[in-house]
């Protein structure tokens, strides 16, 4: 729908945020957080698909859509790698440890 207002010169924002955009392929009972490699084959195959479809359409609007996508998904491939601007693990996140200490 973004691509589709985008290039109809609608009004509308040139970026969309998505959360968790793989839950959706994600068994019910898994054990571990978001763990891509508690996923079935085809799971994982759907999850990478969904995210070369995006990158896809980025691409297409030339600068034209920000896509922000807020996902514990990762994949080694080099444009998915390129696309990632920062990797909130190992003691990294969003909010530093250090402004949950400083009350």
């Amino acid at each position: 729908m973004q691509e589709y207002f985008i290039t109809h010169d609608r009004p509308v924002p040139s970026f969309i945020v998505l959360d968790q955009p793989s839950q959706a392929f994600f068994p019910r009972d898994r054990q571990v957080g978001g763990d891509l490699s508690e996923l079935s084959d085809s799971d994982r195959e759907h999850t990478q698909q969904l995210y070369e479809m995006l990158h896809r359409v980025i691409e297409e609007m030339a600068g034209g859509l920000q896509v922000i996508a807020l996902d514990h998904a990762d994949f080694e491939d080099e444009w998915f790698s390129d696309s990632v601007v920062q990797r909130w693990r190992d003691g990294e996140a969003l909010i530093p440890a250090s402004w949950l200490d400083d009350e």
